[in-house]
């Protein structure tokens, strides 16, 4: 798992999705609720979809560097 510190591409997404679903959830419908009143399901179908479009983003760029750490990954694109 940890021993050489890195996490495998199936621990990384469980990341991903864990923390981009989890922490939009919550968060963003609540702030719109008040906005958007008797729609504010509207909102958190909108979230998810967002949310599901930032983990394919996550997913096509960890295809594109196989065999790179996250952060391996970040330098080369935003260098």
């Amino acid at each position: 798992m940890l021993e050489k510190g890195e996490i495998d591409i199936f621990q990384f997404y469980n990341l991903v999705i864990t923390l981009t679903i989890g922490t939009s959830i919550p968060v963003t419908p609540a702030a719109l609720a008040k906005l958007a009143k008797r729609d504010s399901w509207l909102a958190s179908v909108l979230t998810v979809v967002v949310s599901l479009l930032f983990i394919f983003l996550y997913n096509q760029i960890s295809s594109l560097y196989p065999n790179q750490t996250y952060v391996e990954m970040n330098e080369k694109i935003f260098r």
